[in-house]
Protein backbone atom coordinates (compact mmCIF):
# COMPACT_ATOMS: atom_id res chain seq x y z
CA UNK A 1 0.00 0.00 0.00
CA UNK A 2 3.17 2.65 0.07
CA UNK A 3 3.42 5.19 -3.06
CA UNK A 4 6.36 5.70 -4.61
CA UNK A 5 9.20 8.03 -4.09
CA UNK A 6 8.12 10.91 -6.21
CA UNK A 7 11.12 11.65 -7.87
CA UNK A 8 10.97 7.97 -9.11
CA UNK A 9 8.08 8.23 -11.04
CA UNK A 10 9.65 9.69 -14.54
CA UNK A 11 11.92 6.27 -14.60
CA UNK A 12 9.01 4.18 -13.38
CA UNK A 13 6.86 5.31 -16.55
CA UNK A 14 10.18 4.79 -18.99
CA UNK A 15 10.28 1.28 -17.58
CA UNK A 16 6.61 0.41 -19.01
CA UNK A 17 7.04 2.55 -22.65
CA UNK A 18 6.39 0.29 -25.11
CA UNK A 19 8.63 1.73 -28.04
CA UNK A 20 7.92 1.67 -31.48
CA UNK A 21 10.48 0.05 -34.28
CA UNK A 22 11.19 0.05 -37.51
CA UNK A 23 13.60 -1.83 -40.04
CA UNK A 24 13.82 -2.35 -43.74
CA UNK A 25 15.44 -5.32 -46.16
CA UNK A 26 15.47 -5.28 -49.79
CA UNK A 27 16.99 -6.98 -52.35
CA UNK A 28 16.83 -5.32 -55.79
CA UNK A 29 18.44 -7.76 -58.84
CA UNK A 30 18.78 -8.03 -62.15
CA UNK A 31 15.54 -10.58 -62.83
CA UNK A 32 13.05 -9.44 -59.45
CA UNK A 33 13.03 -7.29 -56.33
CA UNK A 34 11.67 -8.41 -53.35
CA UNK A 35 11.58 -6.71 -49.61
CA UNK A 36 9.79 -6.55 -46.54
CA UNK A 37 9.29 -2.86 -44.69
CA UNK A 38 8.08 -3.56 -40.84
CA UNK A 39 7.38 -0.72 -37.47
CA UNK A 40 6.70 -3.42 -34.71
CA UNK A 41 6.27 -2.63 -30.99
CA UNK A 42 6.71 -5.59 -28.29
CA UNK A 43 3.61 -7.72 -29.75
CA UNK A 44 2.28 -5.94 -32.13
CA UNK A 45 3.11 -5.67 -35.90
CA UNK A 46 2.65 -3.71 -38.86
CA UNK A 47 4.54 -4.74 -42.25
CA UNK A 48 4.35 -4.46 -46.17
CA UNK A 49 5.88 -7.18 -48.41
CA UNK A 50 6.41 -7.86 -52.30
CA UNK A 51 7.85 -9.20 -54.86
CA UNK A 52 7.97 -8.14 -58.16
CA UNK A 53 9.78 -9.68 -60.97
CA UNK A 54 10.61 -8.90 -65.03
CA UNK A 55 12.53 -12.02 -66.12
CA UNK A 56 11.21 -15.27 -67.81
CA UNK A 57 7.52 -13.81 -67.66
CA UNK A 58 4.91 -13.22 -70.58
CA UNK A 59 3.68 -10.01 -68.91
CA UNK A 60 5.68 -6.96 -68.28
CA UNK A 61 5.59 -7.46 -64.63
CA UNK A 62 4.56 -9.94 -62.68
CA UNK A 63 3.99 -8.76 -58.72
CA UNK A 64 2.64 -9.76 -55.03
CA UNK A 65 2.19 -6.79 -52.27
CA UNK A 66 1.21 -8.16 -48.93
CA UNK A 67 0.25 -5.67 -46.14
CA UNK A 68 -0.48 -7.19 -42.74
CA UNK A 69 -0.60 -6.90 -39.30
CA UNK A 70 1.07 -9.64 -36.88
CA UNK A 71 0.12 -10.22 -33.59
CA UNK A 72 3.46 -12.07 -31.47
CA UNK A 73 2.34 -14.27 -29.06
CA UNK A 74 5.81 -15.18 -27.79
CA UNK A 75 8.56 -15.32 -29.76
CA UNK A 76 8.16 -18.93 -31.62
CA UNK A 77 4.34 -17.91 -32.46
CA UNK A 78 2.36 -15.17 -35.04
CA UNK A 79 -0.88 -14.55 -35.90
CA UNK A 80 -1.57 -12.26 -38.55
CA UNK A 81 -4.16 -10.83 -40.98
CA UNK A 82 -3.93 -8.63 -44.31
CA UNK A 83 -4.31 -7.98 -47.69
CA UNK A 84 -2.80 -9.93 -50.62
CA UNK A 85 -2.60 -8.34 -53.60
CA UNK A 86 -1.57 -10.00 -56.47
CA UNK A 87 -1.50 -9.82 -60.37
CA UNK A 88 -5.44 -9.01 -59.97
CA UNK A 89 -6.39 -11.75 -57.87
CA UNK A 90 -6.56 -9.68 -54.66
CA UNK A 91 -7.52 -11.21 -51.00
CA UNK A 92 -7.94 -11.14 -47.36
CA UNK A 93 -5.17 -13.57 -45.93
CA UNK A 94 -5.62 -15.11 -42.14
CA UNK A 95 -2.78 -17.44 -40.99
CA UNK A 96 -0.11 -18.66 -38.20
CA UNK A 97 3.39 -18.01 -38.70
CA UNK A 98 6.40 -20.10 -36.23
CA UNK A 99 9.66 -20.16 -35.40
CA UNK A 100 10.89 -24.30 -36.50
CA UNK A 101 13.47 -26.61 -35.46
CA UNK A 102 16.36 -25.87 -37.25
CA UNK A 103 15.34 -22.19 -37.06
CA UNK A 104 13.30 -22.54 -39.93
CA UNK A 105 10.51 -19.65 -40.76
CA UNK A 106 7.42 -21.25 -41.42
CA UNK A 107 3.54 -19.63 -42.57
CA UNK A 108 0.70 -20.84 -43.76
CA UNK A 109 -2.28 -18.59 -44.80
CA UNK A 110 -5.74 -19.15 -45.80
CA UNK A 111 -7.02 -16.27 -48.40
CA UNK A 112 -11.06 -15.09 -48.76
CA UNK A 113 -10.87 -16.32 -51.97
CA UNK A 114 -10.70 -20.47 -50.25
CA UNK A 115 -6.87 -20.90 -51.22
CA UNK A 116 -3.75 -21.67 -49.04
CA UNK A 117 -0.45 -21.44 -48.76
CA UNK A 118 2.35 -23.00 -47.05
CA UNK A 119 6.17 -21.38 -47.11
CA UNK A 120 9.38 -22.53 -45.40
CA UNK A 121 12.22 -20.18 -45.39
CA UNK A 122 15.86 -20.30 -44.13
CA UNK A 123 19.12 -18.55 -43.85
CA UNK A 124 22.21 -19.94 -42.95
CA UNK A 125 25.24 -18.50 -41.99
CA UNK A 126 28.09 -19.91 -43.90
CA UNK A 127 30.68 -17.97 -42.68
CA UNK A 128 30.33 -14.44 -40.45
CA UNK A 129 30.10 -12.83 -44.12
CA UNK A 130 28.81 -15.20 -46.20
CA UNK A 131 25.07 -16.64 -46.10
CA UNK A 132 23.05 -19.11 -47.79
CA UNK A 133 18.78 -18.10 -48.09
CA UNK A 134 16.58 -20.39 -49.66
CA UNK A 135 12.57 -20.59 -49.76
CA UNK A 136 9.83 -23.43 -50.48
CA UNK A 137 5.91 -22.73 -51.07
CA UNK A 138 3.44 -24.43 -52.13
CA UNK A 139 0.13 -22.34 -53.21
CA UNK A 140 -3.29 -23.87 -53.94
CA UNK A 141 -3.31 -21.98 -56.74
CA UNK A 142 -0.18 -21.65 -58.24
CA UNK A 143 1.37 -24.95 -56.80
CA UNK A 144 5.21 -24.57 -55.99
CA UNK A 145 7.39 -21.66 -55.92
CA UNK A 146 10.87 -21.71 -54.63
CA UNK A 147 14.42 -19.63 -54.28
CA UNK A 148 17.84 -20.21 -53.46
CA UNK A 149 20.76 -17.74 -53.27
CA UNK A 150 23.65 -16.55 -51.33
CA UNK A 151 24.49 -13.35 -49.60
CA UNK A 152 27.65 -11.62 -49.23
CA UNK A 153 27.59 -9.04 -46.76
CA UNK A 154 30.13 -6.22 -47.82
CA UNK A 155 28.70 -3.59 -45.02
CA UNK A 156 26.25 -3.63 -42.31
CA UNK A 157 23.54 -1.90 -44.20
CA UNK A 158 24.08 -4.08 -47.33
CA UNK A 159 25.22 -6.99 -49.35
CA UNK A 160 25.99 -8.59 -52.68
CA UNK A 161 22.88 -10.74 -53.60
CA UNK A 162 22.93 -13.75 -55.89
CA UNK A 163 19.66 -15.65 -56.72
CA UNK A 164 17.94 -18.37 -58.25
CA UNK A 165 14.07 -17.94 -58.07
CA UNK A 166 11.85 -20.96 -59.50
CA UNK A 167 9.43 -18.08 -61.49
CA UNK A 168 12.04 -15.69 -62.80
CA UNK A 169 15.67 -17.74 -63.00
CA UNK A 170 19.00 -16.55 -62.44
CA UNK A 171 20.23 -13.24 -61.27
CA UNK A 172 22.23 -10.44 -59.19
CA UNK A 173 22.62 -7.11 -57.07
CA UNK A 174 22.32 -5.56 -53.77
CA UNK A 175 20.27 -6.23 -50.62
CA UNK A 176 19.78 -2.91 -48.31
CA UNK A 177 19.39 -3.58 -44.37
CA UNK A 178 17.84 -0.68 -42.35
Amino acid sequence: GSEPDADLLPERRALFRDPIYAWANASVMSHFTEGIVTASTTRHELAAEWEIGWQNIDDDLDHEVLGIYRYHWNRFYRAFAGASLEDERDAAVFGIEALLPLNLDGRAWVDSRGHGRFALAKELALTTRLFAVGEVEYDTDDAWEGSAGLRLRVHRHGSLAFEWHSEFGFGGGVELIY
